[in-house]
């Protein structure tokens, strides 16, 4: 969307054919094709957008870090058989951040 600076805002991957994504703001053919490729698609809580609910880091597969203030979308993951890590992180969420923002990709062997 043009309106976001960041894919990770709406959509991130948390396993192995599973991602967590705003419908409410991604475009229909990017969900059709998730679907058409064979991703389950955990919907988070377009409520929690303001708090970066799809912002979370995946540090394994179905394992991952999300701001605990995000409650309905940790639910949600929970649900769908993804291990979260709760964090605190009141200052980054007050300044647009998230959990993913906070690292540097890296290259991994698969």
């Amino acid at each position: 969307p043009h309106d976001e600076l960041h894919l990770d805002v709406l959509f991130t991957v948390v396993g192995h054919k599973k991602c967590l994504a705003d419908v409410t703001r991604l475009p229909e053919l990017f969900l059709e094709m998730l679907k058409t490729d064979g991703y389950t698609i955990i919907v988070a809580d377009p409520d929690e957008q303001v708090t970066l609910g799809c912002n979370v880091v995946c540090i394994s597969d179905h394992k991952v870090i999300a701001v605990k203030e995000n409650a309905e979308t940790i639910r949600r993951l929970r649900k769908n058989g993804v291990d979260v890590v709760e964090v605190s992180m009141p200052n980054v969420i007050k300044w647009g951040g998230g959990p993913r923002c906070m690292t540097c990709p890296t290259h991994r062997g698969l």
